[in-house]
C-alpha cells in the first residue's frame, strides 16, 4: 500500500501519461472503397468459370451411408 504522497505523485503520473498518449482514432486505417471495374468483372469471371457447368433444375437424389449419419 502506498502512503499519501505516494500515491499522489503515483496519481499524477498517470494523469501525464493519459493526457500525452496519442489519440486511438489517429492510428485508424481507413479501407479504400471496393473497385468494381472492368478488372473486378474479368475476375469474377474467371472465378465463376472454375466453378464448372451450372447445374440444371432437376431434382437430385442424395444418400449418406449409416456411419455418416451417426446411427
Amino acid at each position: 500500500m502506498l502512503g499519501p504522497q505516494k500515491q499522489k505523485k503515483f496519481s499524477e503520473k498517470i494523469r501525464k501519461l493519459r493526457e500525452n498518449r496519442p489519440s486511438r482514432a489517429r492510428n485508424l486505417v481507413v479501407p479504400p472503397s471496393p473497385r468494381y471495374d472492368a478488372v473486378f468483372a474479368a475476375g469474377m469471371a474467371w472465378l465463376d468459370s472454375q466453378a464448372g457447368p451450372e447445374l440444371s433444375g432437376a431434382k437430385r437424389v442424395v444418400e449418406f451411408s449409416d456411419d455418416a449419419r451417426g446411427i
